[in-house]
């Protein structure tokens, strides 16, 4: 079955073009060697003016060093040193992945099948590292056609098969090679997490217990489904009929007899028959209710009011006007007497006067009539755009 070009796969395509296309390179004017990016020009300070030179993609090389996008890569040997294509390189000793040597690569025999898929005279080669074929001779990648090998998920030989991921493969032993196979979506914006022999179901390199392999069907990327189960990344759920669900708000499923978040994990403490999003505006709604409860997402807000709970509305500044934005906020509600950030009370907040003020992406104002308060998710945020991780 030929399989639709994906949304991912557009975007690649897209992006190809945009780098052949855009500015980046090398820059020599005599005096100075610059790399030049996309965003910046950064001076190669290690380069020599006088015997520098462009030797394809974003290699180049003077008479005593190799340079990848205006850094020096190490222990190459610059005298046999040669781009090859794509983003491969090699010297007479060595195989370079970018500015990374592969390890165990055979620089005589090496070839470039796609960006991804390299081979040599012992192995097969998966984003530069090794995949390890047990046969080379009889080693396929699954694919719809050699243009989409970079796509693909899945390859096999007739003693193993393997998962591809972006440090390479992982591999699968004991396959049924005749019968192994990539489960395809029906809906071509799904990516194919599962894989299939007659025997046995995968989730990535991963047996999916008790699953049958004849009745199984992909439904989303990680969620699949036979004639005994609904499967989510591999695992059995509790989930009877993934035909009977409704979604609720983006995060939730029922059958109106069980609750599940979108992970299809059981939700217990929630009236699967009253839940609703308190949100029905947003794309994904975080706030939402039972009879008895009130949620953000699946975690109870335990003092919250059900009858008189409501998200937050923001506001933002708009002509020196404060004008109410469109949509609930994330992160507070409150109730007739109480205030929360998330599920969590904020102590002593005024329900009647407490406001979320948007100065700018990173910045807003929280406060009352009585105090100003710090904000987690700004720290949050603000901590991400540095690049650090923050616990929730």
């Amino acid at each position: 079955m030929k399989k639709s070009i994906t949304i991912l796969q557009l975007l690649f395509i897209v992006m190809t073009l945009f780098t052949a296309c855009n500015k980046s390179g090398y820059r020599n004017d005599g005096k100075l060697v610059t790399w030049q990016s996309e965003y910046d020009s950064i001076a190669v300070k290690d380069a020599d003016p006088k015997t520098f030179k462009v030797i394809g993609w974003v290699y180049g090389k003077d008479a005593n060093h190799v340079f990848f996008a205006g850094r020096i890569v190490q222990d190459a040997d610059v005298a046999t040193f040669e781009y090859i294509e794509r983003r491969y390189a090699k010297d007479a000793f060595h195989v370079f992945h970018c500015d990374s040597i592969m390890h165990g690569a055979d620089p005589k025999t090496f070839k470039v099948h796609a960006d991804l898929l390299t081979e040599d005279a012992n192995d097969f080669y998966w984003n530069g590292e090794p995949i390890h074929v047990a046969d080379k001779a009889t080693f396929v990648v699954l694919s719809d056609s050699p243009e989409f090998i970079d796509f693909a998920n899945w390859g096999k030989d007739k003693y193993n098969g393997y998962c591809f991921h972006y440090s390479g493969a992982t591999t699968i032993p004991n396959i049924d090679y005749e019968s192994f196979h990539r489960i395809i979506p029906s809906n071509s914006l799904n990516e194919e997490h599962y894989a299939a022999d007659k025997f046995r179901v995968y989730f990535h390199a991963d047996v999916v217990e008790g699953a049958d392999p004849e009745t199984f069907q992909l439904v989303t990327d990680d969620i699949g489904k036979d004639k005994h189960h609904v499967y989510y990344k591999g695992k059995t759920t509790n989930v009877q009929d993934y035909n009977k669900l409704t979604k609720i708000g983006n995060h939730f499923y029922t059958d109106s007899e069980h609750l599940f978040t979108w992970e299809l994990k059981d939700v217990n403490d929630a009236d699967p028959r009253t839940f609703r999003a308190l949100d029905t505006i947003s794309m994904y709604p975080e706030w939402y209710a039972d009879k008895y409860h009130v949620f953000w997402l699946e975690h109870i807000v335990k003092e919250a009011d059900v009858s008189t709970f409501q998200p937050l509305y923001s506001y933002s500044y708009k002509d020196e006007q404060k004008v109410q934005n469109q949509y609930p906020d994330d992160n507070y509600g409150k109730d007739a007497h109480h205030v929360f950030y998330r599920d969590s009370l904020i102590k002593g907040a005024d329900p009647a006067t407490f406001e979320k003020v948007i100065i700018d992406d990173t910045t807003w104002t929280v406060s009352d009539k009585y105090r100003s308060y710090e904000d987690p998710s700004m720290l949050e945020l603000r901590e991400a755009l540095r690049g650090i991780s923050v616990s929730q």
